[in-house]
């Protein structure tokens, strides 16, 4: 007898939107234990300023964005897909991947915020 498999609506997007979680997460933890090289990574941006042209400010929004980059992609991305998988069906991995997520966003804001106060 051939077995015959019930696709769940939403499952594809919760599994992608969980490991989007992880992997932001896992950026966070990086970004967490680099914290205290921030300082010193801005005192290194502000020493090359002296290209005519180009303000501190703008350099810092470079540096804070390429910094929190790799936390802030798969977020953004894995955020939605939660969100419209949690729409299909209401399991476990929406809302672990809503969660994740979401505390992803929200360090890598904070961590943006705090560079862009260093300007």
């Amino acid at each position: 007898m051939e077995e015959v498999k019930n696709k769940i609506p939403g499952n594809g997007r919760s599994i992608a939107g969980m490991v989007l979680g992880i992997i932001a997460i896992v950026w966070c933890l990086f970004q967490l234990m680099s914290f205290g090289a921030i300082n010193e990574g801005l005192n290194q941006v502000s020493n090359y300023t002296n290209l005519e042209g180009i303000s501190l400010p703008f350099i810092y929004f470079w540096f804070g964005f390429g910094y929190t980059l790799f936390s802030l992609i798969p977020s953004l991305i894995g955020l939605p897909l939660s969100i419209s998988g949690l729409k299909k069906q209401k399991t476990g991995k929406n809302v672990t991947g809503i969660v994740l997520n979401t505390i992803s966003l929200i360090f890598s804001i904070i961590v943006y915020v705090y560079i862009m106060s260093c300007a």
